[in-house]
């Protein structure tokens, strides 16, 4: 049995110099209701899975709809800033806290505990290189001003950063080369 041939379909000719090829129309942009998709970022949903509810890649959305993902973004963002207010106006202490360090700058006082490890790491030596008279002063020192709320100045910050940089040349520990 002879096969049948398939019949040949005529070449394109090749395009001669200075003369354009007709191309293929674009096939059709995929329709997206933007009032929808403005509607579910504005209610929290995130961008992947809105694009599963258009039918679209996230690529797509973001090239063709990127403003009205913005603008879904900013409605969401005020409800939420709106919601929080209430929240902390109705007598939300944790929404106050939080609020008050976002909006306002507050911030909580920091207290630092050193120890007399902790003292001597500073100081580039290890407990047992001090003696333990020196070691008890500073603590009970550094307990009293914590118990009593004080920081130290910056008066003071400079003294000691002198008197350890003095006793560092004088006893040559931890010189820097």
């Amino acid at each position: 049995m002879a096969k049948k041939r398939a019949a040949k379909r005529p070449r394109k000719k090749a395009a001669k110099k200075g003369k354009a090829v007709a191309k293929r129309p674009a096939p059709p942009l995929k329709p997206i209701d933007e009032q929808k998709l403005e509607n579910d970022i504005a209610e929290g949903k995130t961008v992947p899975n809105a694009a599963l509810r258009q039918d679209v890649s996230e690529d797509t959305l973001q090239r063709r709809c990127a403003g009205t993902l913005k603008k879904g973004r900013q409605r969401r963002n005020s409800r939420l800033q709106e919601e929080m207010f209430k929240a902390a106006m109705g007598g939300n202490s944790t929404m106050q806290i939080w609020l008050s360090k976002q909006w306002l700058g507050m911030t909580e006082p920091q207290k630092v505990q050193m120890f007399g490890d902790d003292v001597a790491r500073v100081a580039g030596r290890t407990a047992a290189e001090f003696d333990k008279e020196t070691v008890t002063l500073i603590f009970e020192k550094v307990q009293a001003r914590i118990s009593r709320g004080e920081t130290s100045t910056q008066e003071e910050s400079d003294e000691n950063r002198t008197n350890t940089t003095a006793y560092r040349a004088s006893t040559g520990v931890n010189q820097r080369t």
